[in-house]
């Protein structure tokens, strides 16, 4: 978990606030907009999630995907521990 912490922070500090800032609906959105693109090329792919995802740019959307990576990955190391 403090490796996810400490990732955040970072994230956090290249972004700013907006890093914070998902609401349930932008959430949502990313979701849904991110499936059938998983295949494409990180550049595009982020362009793409971004156009349809209100008030974020395609860095604030892939920064959002790779925290979220991560703090699923370290939850699952956490069940395995547990």
């Amino acid at each position: 978990m403090r490796r996810a912490q400490a990732c955040a922070g970072v994230m956090h500090n290249l972004l700013g606030p907006s890093l914070r800032a998902w609401s349930a609906r932008q959430e949502k959105q990313f979701r849904k907009a991110l499936g059938p693109l998983l295949g494409l090329p990180p550049k595009e792919r982020w362009r793409l999630v971004a156009e349809k995802v209100e008030g974020k740019d395609h860095r604030e959307c892939a920064a959002h995907y790779k925290l979220q990576q991560i703090l699923e990955r370290e939850a699952a190391e956490g069940k395995k521990d547990a």
